[in-house]
């Protein structure tokens, strides 16, 4: 196998570096995800309750 490594005017160095999310947009899944777990876990407990 003959591997050889990009040459410095290759593709690889055209491609620019992905953008960076935008940092309210991830809180804001972060808080939705947090926000469903809670509700999750309220829902389970309204469950095992009504089960006794």
């Amino acid at each position: 196998m003959n591997h050889q490594p990009p040459q410095p005017g290759s593709d690889f160095d055209d491609t620019p570096p992905p953008p960076a999310p935008d940092p309210t947009r991830v809180w804001a899944a972060y808080g939705v995800s947090a926000a469903a777990c809670l509700h999750l876990i309220a829902a389970a407990l309204v469950l095992v309750n009504r089960a006794r």
